[in-house]
């Protein structure tokens, strides 16, 4: 026999061989049909999310789209990389899929006349295909086209005296990819369920296989809605305007305070950048929610505005879960309509709910573990938001870190 001829049948045989088995035909021709939807089920019982934080100044926005270029191979580049491109070869970074980032702003604002510049946030909104996703006396949120962003953030800030402001920017293309890639797998699976069913003649194949079938559409449905989710807050930014009135006081206690106190001050429910400073500190996703990048701090949303993100810093100085919860009532509850605390899975919660009519709820968790402070924020929206996802929310942080 040819030398070459033996060594290319045993090669035709094995890819034969592994076309028969991804088609479901067994070598021996015993194997049951059930082992094979069973295992292709499998494959879908697992989501993985995920969040990168970019929290930061306003002015560290320039560099963004900057940064976003270089990450996906645009421009620049050595000249054999090039050579190599004009020779046919294809380059990793043109293959890439465009990346999907949420913008996140947020300003205060002193202003004279709090319901004109409200009704000019609206009309900005409309004005660029946007909407107004929250609307009170004293806060207006609004979503408007990624690519509009920059531009409607600088006239957000001309609208008064500005008092804070920042931005985040957050890449989902991760969390985007690895939702498409279950729901694809999880629909195909299901496909092929469905087909078994047809020809199944056993009852208790047939129980088996609409079992499996039911789990599936169950887990279609949560992906198709975190895919939803993912592909709103790429394409449509939010930006949270406080709007402060020229007369009004601080409520804030701005007396002198020691440093290591001093990162209090900079809590807030509309950006996570204490938590974002710190560690990450993960705990199980919430039912209902999605996390947006695996990789930086732990920050998950839910499709209706709801959020929740932590971080683990330094308990310095060394002080324990009261104490520290006793601190942070100290220096925010005035600033609130009402503030109470209350336990869940180790945490010291303070609750602090806005004034306004229909108010926000802020909750700050804290629970001190030697040197470093794991630290949880969520912020609702509304209470009809509390209501929804409290539930989901109190067992995630009852369950502690996962």
């Amino acid at each position: 026999m040819n030398r070459w001829l033996f060594p290319a049948l045993v090669a035709l045989v094995l890819v034969l061989s592994g076309c028969m088995r991804k088609s479901g035909q067994y070598d021996n021709g015993s194997q049951p049909q059930q082992d094979y939807y069973q295992q292709n089920a499998m494959e879908s019982q697992s989501y993985v999310g995920g969040y990168q934080d970019g929290f930061g100044d306003v002015d560290a926005f320039e560099e963004a789209p900057a940064s976003v270029s270089r990450s996906m191979g645009v421009g620049g580049g050595s000249a054999g990389k090039r050579r190599k491109a004009a020779k046919g070869e294809v380059v990793q970074a043109q293959t890439q899929k465009p990346q999907s980032v949420h913008y996140n702003g947020y300003a205060s604002l002193r202003v004279s006349r709090a319901d004109e510049v409200a009704d000019a946030l609206d009309a900005l909104a409309q004005e660029v295909g946007g909407h107004v996703e929250e609307l009170n006396p004293n806060r207006v949120t609004i979503r408007v086209p990624v690519d509009t962003f920059r531009d409607v953030f600088a006239r957000v800030l001309a609208m008064g005296d500005v008092l804070d402001k920042s931005i985040s920017a957050t890449d989902i293309s991760e969390s985007l990819t690895s939702v498409e890639l279950r729901l694809n797998t999880a629909q195909a699976t299901r496909d092929r369920l469905v087909k078994l069913l047809a020809k199944a003649e056993d009852e208790n194949e047939k129980l088996e296989l609409i079992r499996q079938i039911q789990r599936l559409t169950e887990e279609i449905d949560r992906l198709s809605g975190q895919s939803q989710t993912l592909h709103t807050l790429a394409s449509m930014s939010r930006i949270t305007v406080e709007l402060v009135p020229r007369e009004a006081l601080s409520n804030r206690n701005t007396g002198a305070d020691i440093a290591e106190l001093a990162w209090i001050h900079n809590l807030s429910p509309f950006h996570g950048s204490v938590g974002a400073s710190g560690k990450r500190l993960e705990l199980e996703t919430p039912e209902g929610f999605v996390e947006l990048n695996p990789k930086n701090q732990f920050v998950v949303e839910s499709a209706d505005g709801a959020r929740l993100w932590t971080g683990q810093i330094e308990n310095q100085p060394r002080g324990d879960t009261d104490f520290w919860i006793s601190a942070i009532q100290e220096r925010l509850a005035d600033e609130f309509g009402s503030a109470e605390i209350i336990e869940k899975g180790g945490f010291k919660m303070l609750r602090l709910v806005d004034r306004e009519e229909d108010p926000y709820t802020y909750i700050i968790c804290v629970r001190a573990a030697g040197r470093t402070l794991d630290l949880v924020e969520i912020y609702y929206p509304s209470a009809s938001h509390e209501e929804r996802h409290g539930e989901a929310i109190g067992a995630a942080i009852g369950g502690g870190m996962s």
